[in-house]
């Protein structure tokens, strides 16, 4: 567990500019959000989901009010299935949710595609 958090820590250490993460399924927990905290200053945050809840939107207030940095939340009405970590211009391909890592074996694989063809899907009908 230790080695899958410190593992995603690092991508997102890396990111200059912006974060963005799309977990359609909403298996988003506090761990997500901490796990994004670990960007640099400076550095955007977006999470994409299906729906954003109650739950969802507690979570970003609070993790706002520990941290003093907004990770903005956005819904997509895209059907889609997998989880995508955008760092910058790179684009990951996650088999499981920030907040399972560890707990499973599952990828973190490097995509050689640009983040517009993904995110062009994802905000096509916001």
């Amino acid at each position: 567990v230790l080695d899958a958090r410190l593992f995603a820590e690092q991508l997102i250490r890396i990111a200059k500019c912006e974060v963005i993460l799309i977990d359609i399924d909403n298996y988003i927990d506090s761990r997500t959000f901490d796990i994004l905290e670990y960007r640099n200053q400076g550095v955007d945050a977006t999470i994409y989901v299906e729906r954003i809840g109650r739950g969802l939107q507690a979570l970003q207030s609070t993790a706002q009010t520990q941290s003093g940095r907004l990770v903005r939340l956005a819904e997509t009405r895209q059907r889609v299935h997998d989880r995508f970590l955008i760092i910058d211009d790179e684009v990951y391909h996650l088999g499981a949710s920030l907040n399972e890592l560890g707990k499973r074996l599952f990828a973190f694989s490097r995509l050689q595609m640009s983040k517009s063809v993904i995110l062009c899907q994802v905000r096509s009908d916001n």
